[in-house]
């Protein structure tokens, strides 16, 4: 548990602020989402019409640098699911994040229906 974290250094006092804003940040990121409209409130959602841009119009989409603009395009996605995310405490591991699996699933679809062309979809390699 997170408790087991701090050293004899925090007092209890920094470790509940630290507990109450984390708290507080975790409250307003669920909400933060909640004005956009649901084919751009995920990774899968956004990355997957990036795609079919890209199969219905190549040509736009390569003279619009997609490619290069998805890192930004999926950023705020991608944060806000770290945010969540204590890798010494909570035990979960990246590969199991929602991002990551989207990205890998729909890469493999991109690399189904691709034609040979292009080339563009994005490059991932695990660990395994």
């Amino acid at each position: 548990l997170i408790e087991d974290m701090w050293t004899s250094d925090e007092s209890e006092g920094e470790v509940a602020e630290y507990r109450k804003i984390r708290g507080e940040l975790l409250r307003e990121e669920k909400q933060l989402m909640d004005d956009v409209k649901s084919d751009y409130k995920s990774v899968t959602c956004v990355y997957g019409r990036m795609l079919e841009w890209r199969k219905a119009f190549p040509k736009q989409y390569r003279e619009a640098y997609v490619a290069l603009s998805l890192p930004r395009l999926l950023a705020p996605n991608v944060r806000l699911e770290m945010m969540d995310w204590e890798p010494l405490t909570d035990g979960k591991s990246l590969e199991t994040m929602e991002w990551v699996t989207s990205l890998f699933q729909q890469q493999e679809l991109a690399r189904e229906a691709d034609d040979g062309g292009g080339g563009e979809t994005m490059r991932m390699k695990t660990g395994s």
